[in-house]
Parts: C-alpha cells; sequence; structure tokens
C-alpha cells in the first residue's frame, strides 16, 4: 500500500500532473500523426505535417519523462539509490567543523538509507580508533586528563560527530540496526581475542629490552582495544535506545550471542526499555532452561527478577 501511496503522491504533485499532461499530448500528437500518415493529401504536404507531429510527439514524451523524474525527487519518500562515492563524501563532512554542513550532510545521508548506515558504522569505529590512539598516547606521555576526566563522568572523546552520526542512525531507524548489532560484535571478538593474546604471553620479571619492549607492545595493544571499543559500544548503545522498539527482535537475539560485548549491551538497552521488559523475561526464562550451568542459571535467574523489579 505504501507504494500505491507513494505513486499516488507522485502523480498528484505539480510535476506529475505537467508529466500527465505532457503524456497525453505525446499520444494524441502518435495518433494525430497516424492520420496524417494514411490521409489522402499532397506528398509534400503529407511528409512535412508527419515530420512536425513526430518530431512534437517525442519531444511531449521527452517532458512527460522529465517531469516525472521530477516529481519522484520532490515528492517520493524513502531513500536515495545508493551512492558510495556520495556517502562516503557526506560522512567525511560530518567529521568537518562547519555545524551547517553537518547538518545538511546528515539530512541527505538519511535519504540513503541501509548503504548510509553501513558507512556511518565503520566511520564510528574509525573515529573511535584515533581517539582512543590519542588517548593512550596521551597517557603515556604522563598526561592523564582523559583519565580524571573519564572519572568525573564526562566523556572526554565526545566529538560533535559521534553526536551527529549517532542522530542519523536513529533516524534511519530499523534498517541501521543489523549494522549496529554486527559492529558491536565485532568489536566483543576484538576484545576477547586480545585479552586470550595477553593471558598467553609469559610475563618475565626481569626482561630483557626486546621481551620488555613485547610486553609493553601487548599492553598498548590490548588498552587500545578496550578504549576502542568502549568509545564504539557507549555511542551504539546510545544509539540503540534512541532507536527504541524496532530494536527489540534484534536485542533479543543478542541476549544469545557468543559474544559477550554484545549479550551484555543487549541487556543494558532492553534495561532502559519498559516496552521491552516482558519479551526479554520470557527469552531469558528461555535460556535459563535450556542452561547446563548452574552458575549460568543463577545469573540468569537474577537478571529476570532486576527486569521483573522496574516492570511497571
Amino acid at each position: 500500500m505504501s507504494f500505491f501511496q507513494a505513486i499516488i503522491k507522485i502523480l498528484g504533485s505539480v510535476w506529475g500532473v505537467w508529466s500527465i499532461a505532457a503524456f497525453g499530448l505525446g499520444i494524441f500528437l502518435w495518433v494525430a500523426s497516424l492520420a496524417i500518415k494514411k490521409a489522402r493529401l499532397s506528398r509534400l504536404t503529407e511528409a512535412s505535417t508527419y515530420r512536425f507531429l513526430r518530431l512534437s510527439m517525442i519531444l511531449a514524451f521527452l517532458l512527460a519523462l522529465a517531469g516525472l523524474v521530477m516529481a519522484t525527487v520532490k515528492e517520493a519518500p524513502g531513500k536515495l539509490p545508493p551512492n558510495r562515492a556520495r556517502i562516503n563524501y557526506l560522512t567525511l563532512v560530518l567529521k568537518g567543523e562547519d555545524a551547517t554542513e553537518r547538518r545538511h550532510a546528515a539530512e541527505e545521508l538519511v535519504l540513503y538509507g541501509d548503504e548510509a548506515a553501513r558507512e556511518l558504522v565503520r566511520a564510528i569505529h574509525e573515529e573511535a580508533e584515533r581517539l582512543s590512539s590519542e588517548i593512550l598516547e596521551r597517557a603515556t606521555s604522563g598526561d592523564f586528563t582523559d583519565v580524571w576526566m573519564g572519572l568525573l563522568g564526562k566523556s572526554p572523546w565526545r566529538t560533535p560527530f559521534f553526536d551527529v552520526a549517532s542522530a542519523c542512525l536513529v533516524r534511519i531507524g530499523g534498517p541501521a540496526v543489523p549494522h549496529v548489532v554486527r559492529q558491536l560484535a565485532l568489536e566483543s571478538e576484538g576484545m576477547e581475542f586480545q585479552i586470550r593474546d595477553v593471558s598467553k604471553r609469559g610475563w618475565n620479571e626481569s626482561p630483557n629490552l626486546l621481551e620488555f619492549l613485547g610486553q609493553w607492545q601487548a599492553l598498548l595493544g590490548a588498552a587500545g582495544m578496550g578504549v576502542k571499543s568502549g568509545i564504539v559500544r557507549e555511542v551504539l548503545s546510545d544509539t540503540l535506545k534512541e532507536i527504541g522498539p524496532v530494536a527489540l527482535p534484534a536485542l533479543l537475539d543478542g541476549l544469545e550471542s557468543p559474544r559477550l560485548l554484545l549479550r551484555a549491551t543487549a541487556f543494558e538497552v532492553l534495561l532502559g526499555m519498559p516496552e521491552a521488559a516482558n519479551p526479554t523475561i520470557r527469552r531469558l526464562e528461555e535460556l535459563r532452561a535450556r542452561s547446563q550451568s548452574e552458575a549460568e542459571r543463577q545469573q540468569y535467574l537474577a537478571a529476570i527478577r532486576l527486569l521483573e523489579s522496574r516492570r511497571p
């Protein structure tokens, strides 16, 4: 029904009416040209009139097509066709300093829907990676301002780009949810790999220079992954909260993910959605019934009781 409503809206607009009128004129000229061709006129009159009508018909059909294109661009709801180069450019504009340009870029990005969501999530990951490197570089040089700001509850990395990118994802809505969930799973997988890698290393209490550099690099790598994933998680979890009930099915599936970060984020977001309490409790009860671990069953039970205490 939404497709037919969009067609009606397009054809009912000013450009749509002009397109219909031009198309009707083209049909009339086509019929007239056929009639002229069959009429018994002098050869000169017949040939010149036929050429005139045929050219007029072609022009009328071209005008009808142009009017239809303009009506679609002006009136059709939804999104624009995918344009990778344009989406990449608009995403770069979001990272700029000009607030007006950021606003215009965000308005256009929303129209690209799913393709824009994929690029925005990737850009959030890249920006978090860049900022985490800067934060660690300052920390290793003895500047702990970022740490103190974090302890005071202020996010030192919260830039206008993250805010506007998150707002775009919220406006895109449902099509953005799979990309957000997928990125959370990738962040979790990366963190788990780093943790396993560091835990496997043998730590020599009196290392030589090469051993020390290897240990220091491993620690910095794990810390960098932690800072970066923390930034991504905070931005994307806030995004899911703003998207709201549309994200509910994906979040419920996230509770069963093997990725720890995704499970924790899904539960945190669901905890803040009053309308999600009952379906979340049912899903946790299913997981508790299937679990073979007593400790895990107790964890599910604690989560269920927490949700029940917050249920209106």
